[in-house]
């Protein structure tokens, strides 16, 4: 049922700097896609079409599994955006490819870039 927003959080919802966390999250976009343009386990997918701030880069990897369970281990949440339970949704081999191999990673406006900079580091050592 609905239900009006708590106070606290009406009052941290008043506080945002829309802008400033808009910037935020397009920094660390940039840095993780950067980082992992240099080829690797994972390859970002473009958002540079996205017109208002990410909240996530989409990353496209071989062992998708794997990969997210050695993040996990590590600290580092990259989720699956979209359980399909219907796999008649799947309708072609590209859509299927990019759900099987596709992660996200979380670039909002609580993480720094000090932490884009570990989730690279723990990325790129994964074997």
């Amino acid at each position: 049922s609905l239900h009006k927003m708590s106070s606290f959080s009406t009052a941290l919802f008043a506080n945002i700097d829309e802008n400033e966390a808009a910037k935020i999250r397009w920094d660390n976009a940039r840095y993780i896609m950067n980082g992992l343009n240099n080829g690797g386990k994972a390859m970002p997918i473009g958002i540079e079409d996205v017109v208002s701030a990410p909240l996530y880069v989409p990353i496209c990897c071989e062992d998708r599994i794997n990969l997210q369970r050695y993040l996990a281990k590590r600290h580092v949440y990259a989720p699956l955006l979209w359980n399909i339970y219907d796999k008649r949704m799947l309708i072609s081999d590209d859509v299927r490819y990019l759900y099987e191999h596709l992660l996200a990673l979380p670039i909002d406006q609580r993480y720094s870039i000090v932490d884009m900079r570990r989730m690279l580091d723990v990325i790129m050592s994964y074997e």
